[in-house]
């Protein structure tokens, strides 16, 4: 899985259109509206802790894990500056192990997208049932094949800041329902000059049937799929589907 190298240090700067708050209100929602009320919330794939603050503020105890070191050290600065007790733990979401038992684990802003290998994600599934109580629930997003093929595939993008700017070129391969994005970026620097890097970045589509049944090979029940960040029913022209899965009960044979 691809991890953000430099482009951590001017990722907020160029995310700063998308309102987290809400996309925080909104997975708060789901998940109130099926009956949970959870107090400890862990966070895959956290990035720079734009939906770990929002929900810490609103009190839950939370903690966030990314395999970039460079986006924990913003989510980090991010968070004492805003007086907040949060853990962060730099792992891969595939092999999580944190001491934590959570009432709800999130995986949101697609970072289950990264995962290019059917594999990898059902390893994070059950990376996640790990770290969840009986009952507890599982939301995550995912960007979809028709968001790849209508929006970003084969588009470019750019934007230009004071501090910073980027080109933004994508490529959506129909077969393997991969889409590439080749960043390059120009940071500025103290004296004034731009420094040029480049990362590319790797996200793969996966048809609903297929989460359903790694879902259910980790132990979770799917409760609803939404359409991005919205309470209605995700379909094949949703750009992104919202999951929720609720980790089954299970029974010790000895209370049969």
């Amino acid at each position: 899985m691809e991890v953000y190298g430099q482009f951590a240090s001017v990722y907020d700067l160029f995310m700063n259109e998308v309102d987290y708050d809400a996309w925080a209100k909104q997975a708060e929602k789901l998940w109130q509206r099926a009956g949970f009320r959870p107090k400890r919330l862990l966070e895959m794939g956290c990035g720079t802790g734009n939906i770990t603050l929002p929900l810490a503020q609103k009190g839950y105890e939370m903690t966030g894990v990314d395999l970039s070191e460079e986006m924990l050290t913003q989510a980090e600065e991010k968070a004492k500056k805003a007086g907040l007790s949060v853990d962060f733990y730099c792992q891969d979401m595939c092999e999580m192990d944190v001491p934590v038992e959570a009432d709800g684990v999130l995986c949101l802003c697609d970072g289950l997208n990264y995962l290019t290998e059917p594999e990898e994600v059902q390893e994070a599934f059950f990376a996640a049932a790990e770290h969840l109580k009986d009952g507890g629930f599982f939301l995550f997003d995912l960007n979809t094949a028709q968001k790849f093929r209508q929006m970003l595939g084969n588009k470019t993008y750019t934007q230009l800041e004071d501090a910073a700017a980027y080109i933004w070129e994508n490529d959506f391969d129909e077969e393997t329902q991969i889409n590439t994005y080749d960043v390059t970026f120009f940071v500025k620097k103290e004296n004034g000059l731009y420094e040029r890097v480049e990362e590319i970045h790797q996200e793969k589509a996966y048809d609903l049937f297929v989460i359903e049944i790694m879902l259910q090979n980790a132990g979770f029940r799917l409760l609803s799929v939404t359409d991005d960040q919205t309470d209605e029913p995700g379909s094949d022209e949703s750009f992104r589907w919202t999951i929720l899965a609720a980790k089954e009960e299970w029974e010790d044979e000895g209370d049969e």
